[in-house]
């Protein structure tokens, strides 16, 4: 009858193939996390050109706003001259006139900027859109592919998960539960003893460790409680009753 340690070994083995499947699919989920971040990013971008150029639309309808109020005063004052009956009031409308339309003067150079400054911010907004529409289609077909390939990983670990669960039968419950622990912190959780050492972190083992092992014992080490075990012992045929 086979000794059950072989099998334990033979499980030990299968788990190892899937570490670097798990390692695949880590890396994967970081990069997919990382190209969200970019698209946060560009979208981010984006937000603060569509911002500027939507401030400069603001600032010059403000302005024409009040070309428009200093124009219609304009016209009302120059109504008023035309229509004027009463020569006394024709200086101090003349005068007001004079006044409003220095304003606009003084006023055209600021409406004329914004102007510019709206134009060339709805340009730059326009560009950069464009842009960000091909960074975003392009990050979005990376994003995918990582998830295909998440996915594909994720059908292969279950697999192995399931090949896991069969090989795992009929062992020893506490080898397993501690083998389960284990595996989670060291990537080689089952290690053999190569003169009197523990082969994962060179612990010298104690005189009892080596007579266990011997005796076909499945110690841990005392140091990084790797399992330990002794291949010329452990791998031959267990001896018959």
């Amino acid at each position: 009858m086979e000794f059950p340690f072989v099998r334990f070994l033979e499980l030990v083995q299968y788990d190892q193939q899937s570490v670097s499947l798990h390692e695949s699919k880590r890396k994967l989920e970081k990069e997919r996390a990382g190209i969200a971040q970019q698209v946060e990013l560009v979208e981010k971008e984006l937000e603060v050109a569509r911002r500027h150029h939507q401030a400069t639309r603001r600032e010059v309808e403000t302005k024409e706003a009040e070309m428009q109020e200093l124009t219609y005063t304009e016209k009302q004052i120059q109504v008023k001259l035309d229509n004027l009956h009463n020569s006394k009031e024709y200086a101090p409308l003349k005068k007001e006139l004079e006044h409003v339309r220095e304003k606009q003067h003084a006023f055209e150079p600021g409406l004329i900027k914004a102007w510019q400054l709206a134009e060339t911010a709805e340009k730059e907004f326009l560009a950069y859109q464009a842009i960000y529409e091909e960074k975003i289609r392009n990050l979005d077909e990376q994003a995918a592919q990582k998830t295909q390939s998440i996915k594909e990983l994720a059908d292969q670990l279950a697999a192995f998960e399931q090949g896991h669960t069969q090989k795992a039968q009929g062992l020893p419950t506490e080898w397993l539960e501690k083998y389960a622990m284990m595996k989670t912190r060291v990537p080689n959780p089952v290690v053999p003893v190569t003169h009197g050492t523990c082969s994962g972190c060179n612990f010298h083992l104690a005189p009892h460790d080596i007579a266990a092992l011997r005796k076909r014992a499945l110690v841990q080490c005392r140091e990084c409680y790797r399992f330990l075990y002794m291949p010329e012992i452990m791998l031959q045929q267990e001896p018959a009753a």
